[in-house]
C-alpha cells in the first residue's frame, strides 16, 4: 500500500499533481539556493517517489512525461559524489548510483547543466568507464557508475570496436555517431568537449590499456592532436559563435566532428578486419559544419553582439585610429556594442584578440595568413558603412553617398580590388541579351544595399569555410575515408523565438529530420526489445517524414523559396505561393489575423516585451513533432540568396590578394556562364542538400549505430540548484522524449519484472498461487484481474523476464489493488472493532458479577439497608440495566453465543458487535465500574461504623 506509485493509481498526472502539491513555502527565506533545492528534494522523495528515483527511466513502471519530468527533478536535487560508483552515507544497498545531472530514457542521455563545476570528469572517472568496457558489462554500467557521458561515448566506442572486428560487408565504412542537441546555453559544447576529449585520451598510459608496442610516441601524438582539438574548437567559436539573449557564446552553426580510428599503434589498412581484442586510437580528425547564421553578419537581434571577431576586430580598428576610433561606428554591429554579458561584465575584445592569434598560430595559421583573413574580415565590418541613394537621372539608378565614401574605399582596398569596378558591381545587375550575351543595367538604392550584405555575408561565410579546411587540414591530413570512424554532431536544437524567421525555419527542418532518425532507432531498440522477450508485437512507429518533406518536396517550402528567389519574386508573393501549394497539407496551417494575433499576445507575456508585430498576409504556421510554430516570411527573399552574382564575383577575381581570388573561383558564381546568372541555389537548397548528406551518414545499418545526448537548460537565470520546471518540460518535449514516450505507448508501454509485480500485488494473488514459478504467478494475476492475454484488444502479454502492459493497465490494477486493500483494511477494522465490542460485552458482564459480590458483601455485615449504601448500590444498578436493556446489547450476546458453540460470525454478528461498542464506549463503562466500587466502599464505611457504635 505504501508502494511509490500507489498514489498515483489510474492517473496520468500523478507526479505532476503531488509534486505541484508541494507546499509553496519551501526553501522561502532560505540563506541560499542550495538549501532551497534540498527542501524540494525532500518533498519529492517523500510525496513523489517514496525514497527512489530512477536514473535509467525506462524502469519507470510507467513512462509517463509528468511523471518523466518529476523524475529527472528530483534526480537535479541529488549531491554529486566525487566518486565514481559512491552512494550518499546510509543510502541502501539495492539503491542505484545516481548522478544529479544525467539520466536516460531509450538511445537518448538527458544532460543537464548543472550551471557550476563538477567533480565527475576526472581521470578516476574515465578509468571507471573504461574498465567497465573493457570487462564487456557498459550496456549495465550505469546500475553501477549512473549515467554519464562519458558512459555514453564508452558504448559506442565499443559498438565501433565490435562492428570494426566483423567482416566487411560492403564499401560502407564502419561508422558510430552520437547527436548532441539543445538550446543555446544547455551545454552542447562542454558534453561535446568531454567526449570528445574522453576518445581521445584512448591509448594513453593510465587512460586504456596502451598498444602492444607501448609506444611514447603515439602517446605524445595523442596529447597533441587532443591539444589540437582543444583549439580547433576555441578558434571556431571566435568566428562562428556570438552573444545571444541566452547565452554569452553560443554556436550560430551545427559542427559535426568526426574521428577516425586505426588498430594499434600502427598503420594498418583500415579495410582489414580489426582483430579481437585489439584496440582502436585515433589517427585522424575532421569538423564539417552546418547553416552558418550569415543573416547575423548583417543583421543583429535586439540584446545580441554579432560574431565575436567583428567585436575583436571594430575594437582594433578603433585603437588603430587612434582617438577618433573611439568615435567609430560600424552599422554591422549596430548598438551590440555595448551589449554586456549576462553577469553584467563588459566582453574583453582586445584580450580575446591577443588569444585568437596566438591559437591560430598553434592551428598552422602563419602570420601573412592572419593578417589576409582579418583583412577580409575587417572589409565586411566596413561594407556594412556604405550606404546608396537613389540618383536624380533615373528612378532605378543608385550611387555611394558622400559620407560613406571613405569606409567603402577602405573596404575595397582591404579585399585588394578596384574601387570603381566594385561600385559598379554592386549598383548593377547582370541580365542575358540575344545570342548569350550579357550587359549590365542600373539597380535601385535598396537592391544595391542587397547586393552589399550579401558581397560581405559570402566573404565572411568563404574565410569562414577556408579556417574549418585549415583546421582539418592540420586534424588530419591523410585520406581517412575508409577509416572507423565516430562521428559527434553538435547541432542546434528545436527553436521557437520572439519572431520566427528563414534561420528557424531551417533549424527545425534540422530537427524535424533528425527526429525522424531518431524514431526510426527507437523502434528498432523497441522490436529488439519484444523479440528478445518473445513478444509477437506489430505496431507503427510514430511518423513525421510528411512534416519533413513538406519542406523538401518538389512542391515543398524549400523549391517554393528556390523559384521566387530566381523569378525575382518578393516575400508577399512567397507567402502567396505558399498558401496555394501547401494549404492542404496536414501539418501546415494559412494563418488568420486571429491566430496571430494570439500567438503574439502569448509571446509578449512568455518573452517579456511590448512591442511585437507580425502580419498575418506574411505568416504560416507548421505542425512540427516538438510545437507548433509560426513563422514569418518577412526577409525571406533577402536572406535565401547566397551565391553573389557572377558579375561582382568577376569584381572579386581581379583582387590583388591571391587568398581573396581563391574564394571565388570560376565556378563560384550561379553558373558556369555569366548568361546563367539566374540559376541562384539558395541558403535552403544548400542546407537541405547538408542534411540529405548527414542523414544519409547517420543512417542505421549493420555496421553503424547512433545515439543521442539531450542537453538540457535548467533554468534562464543559470544558476545552479535552480529547476525551472516548464522550463525543462518543454526542452524534454522539444528533444525527442515526447516521441519516445509515444513510441513505446504504441506498444506495451508499461512493463515490470516478475520480482517486482508478485511483490507489488502480493494481495490480488488467489488461493495456493505460492506454490507455483513466479512467472505463473504473475500470469495469474493478470489473467484473474485483466483478462485472457490473448483477448483483443491488446492489453498485456507476458514476456520471458517481464510483464508489458498497454498504457492504463498497470494504473488499473493499482486502482483495484487499492480498492482490496482498502476494502481489506476496512474488514480489518471491523473485525478488530468487533472483538473490542465482544470484550466490552465481557467486562460489563464483570462488572455486573462485582456489582452483586460487593451488594451480598453489604448484606452479610448487615449494611444493605442503610440509606447511604443503599442509594450508591442502587444508582449503579440503574446505570447497568440501562445498559443490558441496549438492543445491541442483546445481540451482541447472541453473536457471542454463537461463536461460544464454535459457529463462525456472521457480518451480521461482527456488526452487533461493533455498534454495541460505538454505543456503549470504554467511558461509559468506566462509569459504571466506578459507581460500582463507590457502592463497595459506603457498605465498608457503614460497616466500619456499624462496629463502632456497638
Amino acid at each position: 500500500a505504501t508502494h511509490a506509485w500507489a498514489a498515483m493509481a489510474g492517473s496520468r498526472v500523478g507526479a505532476r499533481s503531488a509534486v505541484g502539491r508541494a507546499p509553496a513555502a519551501i526553501g522561502r527565506g532560505a540563506k541560499d539556493d542550495h538549501a532551497e533545492a534540498q527542501a524540494r528534494a525532500r518533498y519529492l522523495q517523500e510525496n513523489v517517489f517514496k525514497g527512489r528515483v530512477y536514473p535509467n527511466m525506462d524502469e519507470l513502471p510507467e513512462l509517463k512525461l509528468d511523471i518523466v519530468l518529476a523524475n529527472v527533478e528530483a534526480l537535479y536535487q541529488e549531491e554529486q559524489r566525487p566518486k565514481p560508483g559512491e552512494k550518499p552515507p546510509g543510502a541502501d544497498s539495492n539503491a542505484p548510483v545516481v548522478s544529479p545531472i544525467y539520466s536516460q530514457v531509450g538511445p537518448v542521455l538527458i544532460a543537464l547543466n548543472p550551471c557550476q563545476e563538477l567533480p565527475c570528469y576526472t581521470q578516476e572517472w574515465q578509468d571507471a568507464f573504461r574498465k567497465e568496457g573493457e570487462d564487456g558489462t557498459i550496456s549495465t554500467a550505469w546500475k553501477r557508475l549512473g549515467p554519464h557521458c562519458f558512459g555514453t561515448i564508452e558504448e559506442v566506442y565499443q559498438g565501433l570496436r565490435t562492428a570494426a572486428s566483423k567482416p566487411r560487408t560492403n564499401e560502407l565504412p564502419v561508422r558510430q555517431s552520437v547527436v548532441i542537441c539543445g538550446e543555446s546555453g544547455a551545454g552542447k559544447t562542454v558534453t561535446n568537449g568531454k567526449m570528445l576529449g574522453y576518445l581521445l585520451d584512448i591509448g594513453r598510459e593510465g587512460g586504456r590499456a596502451r598498444s602492444r608496442t607501448g609506444s611514447k610516441v603515439w602517446e605524445a601524438g595523442l596529447d597533441t592532436r587532443k591539444q589540437q582539438l582543444a583549439a580547433a574548437n576555441e578558434l571556431l567559436e571566435s568566428f562562428g559563435n556570438a552573444k545571444t539573449i541566452r547565452n554569452d557564446n553560443s554556436s550560430r552553426f551545427g559542427k559535426y566532428s568526426q574521428l577516425y580510428f586505426q588498430g594499434g599503434t600502427t598503420p594498418r589498412s583500415p579495410r582489414k578486419q580489426l582483430a579481437s581484442g585489439d584496440p582502436l586510437v585515433v589517427c585522424g580528425l575532421k569538423i564539417d559544419h552546418y547553416l552558418l547564421e550569415r543573416s547575423r553578419l548583417v543583421h543583429v537581434p535586439t540584446g545580441e553582439r554579432n560574431y565575436h571577431i567583428m567585436h575583436m576586430l571594430a575594437q582594433q580598428e578603433r585603437g588603430a585610429l587612434g582617438k577618433a576610433g573611439g568615435l567609430k561606428t560600424f552599422q554591422y554591429l549596430g548598438v551590440a556594442d555595448d551589449v554586456k554579458k549576462a553577469d553584467g561584465a563588459a566582453f574583453d575584445d582586445l584580450g580575446a584578440f591577443s588569444s585568437l592569434q596566438k591559437l591560430m598560430g598553434e592551428a598552422g595559421f602563419e602570420p601573412e595568413h592572419q593578417g589576409l583573413i582579418f583583412d577580409g574580415i575587417r572589409a565586411c565590418l566596413y561594407l556594412g558603412n556604405a550606404e546608396f541613394e537613389g540618383s536624380h537621372q533615373a528612378a532605378d539608378d543608385s550611387k555611394l553617398t558622400e559620407r560613406s565614401e571613405a569606409d567603402f574605399q577602405r573596404a575595397c582596398s582591404l579585399l585588394g580590388v578596384d574601387r570603381d569596378k566594385m561600385l559598379e558591381a554592386l549598383t548593377h545587375r547582370q541580365m542575358s541579351v540575344i545570342g548569350d550575351g550579357t550587359i549590365l543595367s542600373s539597380v535601385d538604392k535598396e537592391e544595391a544595399e542587397a547586393q552589399r550584405d550579401t558581397l560581405a555575408k559570402t566573404v565572411y561565410s568563404r574565410l569562414f569555410d577556408e579556417i574549418v579546411g585549415v583546421v582539418n587540414g592540420r586534424l588530419g591530413d591523410k585520406d581517412y575515408s575508409e577509416n572507423p570512424v565516430i562521428g559527434l554532431l553538435d547541432i542546434f536544437g528545436f527553436e521557437d523565438m520572439l519572431t520566427n524567421g528563414l534561420e528557424q525555419l531551417l533549424i527545425n527542418l534540422a530537427n524535424e529530420w533528425i527526429q525522424h532518425h531518431f524514431n526510426n532507432v527507437m523502434f528498432q531498440m523497441e522490436i529488439k526489445v519484444y523479440s528478445e522477450e518473445q513478444i509477437d508485437l506489430h505496431f507503427e512507429p510514430p511518423d513525421n517524414w510528411e512534416c519533413v518533406q513538406l519542406f523538401i518536396k518538389e512542391t515543398g517550402i524549400i523549391k517554393v523559396l528556390q523559384d521566387q528567389v530566381t523569378t525575382s519574386g518578393d516575400d508577399k508573393t512567397v507567402a502567396s505561393m505558399l498558401r496555394m501549394h501547401l494549404k492542404n497539407h496536414k501539418d501546415f496551417v494559412v494563418a488568420d489575423h486571429q491566430m496571430v494575433k494570439s500567438t503574439i499576445e502569448a509571446k509578449k507575456k512568455k518573452w517579456g516585451v511590448n512591442d511585437l508585430d507580425m502580419k498575418h498576409e506574411q505568416c504560416f504556421l507548421v505542425k512540427h513533432y516538438a510545437a507548433e510554430v509560426l513563422y514569418t516570411v518577412q526577409n525571406f527573399i533577402s536572406k535565401s540568396k547566397d551565391d553573389l552574382k557572377d558579375h561582382i564575383a568577376s569584381a572579386l577575381r581581379t583582387s590583388t590578394h591571391e587568398q581573396i581570388r581563391g574564394l571565388f573561383p570560376e565556378s563560384s558564381g550561379q553558373g558556369a556562364s555569366a548568361g546563367k546568372s539566374n540559376k541562384t541555389k539558395t541558403v535552403g537548397e544548400q542546407f537541405k542538400a547538408q542534411l540529405q548528406g548527414l542523414m544519409r551518414t547517420l543512417q542505421p545499418g549493420d555496421s553503424s549505430h547512433t545515439m543521442f545526448v539531450r542537453c538540457i537548460k535548467p533554468n534562464t537565470a543559470m544558476k545552479p540548484w535552480k529547476f525551472d520546471k516548464p522550463l525543462v518540460g518543454e526542452q524534454l518535449r522539444c528533444g525527442g522524449v515526447v516521441s519516445a514516450l509515444e513510441m513505446r505507448a504504441q506498444g506495451l508501454p508499461d512493463r515490470l519484472d516478475f520480482d517486482a509485480f508478485v511483490k507489488e500485488f502480493l494481495c490480488l494473488e488467489l488461493n495456493g498461487a505460492s506454490k507455483k514459478s513466479i512467472k505463473e504467478r504473475a500470469r495469474d494475476v493478470m489473467r484473474a484481474w485483466v483478462g485472457d492475454e490473448k483477448q483483443e484488444p491488446l492489453k498485456y502479454r507476458i514476456g520471458i523476464s517481464r510483464v508489458f502492459m498497454k498504457s492504463g493497465v498497470l494504473g488499473d490494477i493499482r486502482a483495484r489493488m487499492q480498492v482490496k486493500l482498502r476494502w481489506g483494511a476496512r474488514l480489518c477494522q471491523r473485525k478488530w472493532r468487533a472483538r473490542k465490542g465482544l470484550a466490552m460485552l465481557q467486562r460489563v458482564e464483570l462488572i455486573g458479577e462485582k456489582l452483586e459480590q460487593a451488594r451480598a458483601e453489604a448484606q452479610k455485615e448487615r449494611v444493605d439497608a442503610v440509606s447511604s449504601v443503599a442509594a450508591a448500590f442502587g444508582k449503579a444498578e440503574a446505570r447497568l440495566k440501562a445498559a443490558q436493556d441496549m438492543p445491541t446489547w442483546k445481540r451482541a450476546q447472541q453473536a457471542r453465543a454463537r461463536v461460544g458453540q464454535g459457529l463462525q460470525a456472521t457480518n451480521v454478528d461482527e456488526q452487533a458487535c461493533v455498534n454495541f461498542l460505538h454505543q456503549f464506549p470504554a467511558r461509559a463503562a468506566d462509569q459504571i465500574e466506578g459507581l460500582v466500587g463507590q457502592a463497595a466502599s459506603e457498605a465498608e464505611r457503614a460497616v466500619v461504623r456499624r462496629r463502632a457504635a456497638e
